[in-house]
């Protein structure tokens, strides 16, 4: 029996000859064959909903921030925050720089996700790392921390003397 024989009926898959079908119409073969399918596909919980997600001015939980302790004054810097897990109810898209004084905050912020009901989270997630630029800033010392997420807080000298704008996490 050769691979395109149905080895229930003994019958081909194929037609033995190939009947004229007006464009948009199935042959009885093909809706028998694919309904079933179509039925174990959502009986198994396959939806494919996604969850709904709005834009959120809650900040979301950094897991790491990259600050070195000195920097260039006077010039645009660009640090860098890692994401939490969030799961499926968060989704970090942007990272924004405060400065206020000597304290520099660096926030993540995206969006507030809903799962459809009956939906659960897949037990994998995404952890994004994203650029923060911030505004030139005046010679002195800032002191780098966010506000959400790890405790850690950088001492970061800014001056005219040191060349570096950037920092990358590993």
């Amino acid at each position: 029996m050769s691979a395109l024989t149905n080895v229930f009926a003994g019958r081909s898959l194929l037609p033995a000859h190939r009947a004229h079908r007006a464009p948009g119409r199935f042959s009885r073969t093909a809706l028998s064959f694919c309904l079933p399918l179509i039925a174990a596909f959502y009986a198994c919980g396959g939806d494919n909903s996604q969850p709904i997600c709005q834009p959120s001015s809650t900040a979301q939980a950094v897991a790491d921030l990259c600050a070195p302790t000195s920097i260039a004054s006077g010039q645009t810097l660009r640090l860098q925050v890692r994401e939490q897990c969030g799961g499926c109810t968060q989704r970090a898209t942007r990272c924004e720089a405060v400065v206020q004084g000597q304290e520099l905050k660096l926030r993540l912020l995206g969006e507030s996700c809903t799962l459809p009901t009956g939906s659960a989270c897949p037990a994998i997630c995404a952890v994004n790392t994203f650029d923060c630029s911030v505004a030139p800033l005046a010679a002195g010392t800032y002191r780098v921390s966010t506000d959400s997420g790890t405790s850690t807080v950088v001492m970061m000298t800014a001056s005219p003397t040191v060349s570096a704008t950037s920092c990358t996490l590993p």
